[in-house]
């Protein structure tokens, strides 16, 4: 897990990585979630998690095929928030894309 952390971290930070998205999905109740939110946090993408895989509506096909459709065209990308203020803090860092239908939340503390 950490090399794949350490990984997309270089890859995130590449010139190559300004366009890169990660996003992941956690199929069933034994995998890693809290590994796969981590790392689409750490690549700006999305992550979602399908733990009751016997339903009878398919949960794996809708939810892979919602997060296909959310993540298929952002609508602002690498987006930065410039701050007048010394000492200002913003969470998340990197501030995520903003896709339809997904909301941006940023937070941020100033002295």
């Amino acid at each position: 897990e950490r090399q794949i952390v350490r990984e997309a971290k270089a890859l995130m930070d590449s010139k190559s990585g300004t366009m890169t998205r990660i996003h992941t999905i956690g199929l069933g109740p034994y995998c890693n979630h809290q590994f796969l939110k981590m790392l689409a946090r750490h690549g700006r993408g999305f992550n979602t998690n399908v733990i009751d895989m016997e339903a009878i509506n398919s949960p794996v096909r809708v939810k892979t095929m919602k997060l296909m459709h959310s993540v298929a065209v952002p609508v602002l990308t690498n987006i930065v928030l410039e701050m007048p203020a010394n000492g200002c803090e913003l969470y998340p860092y990197p501030i995520p894309d903003l896709f339809s239908g997904k909301p941006v939340c940023v937070s941020g503390r100033y002295e």
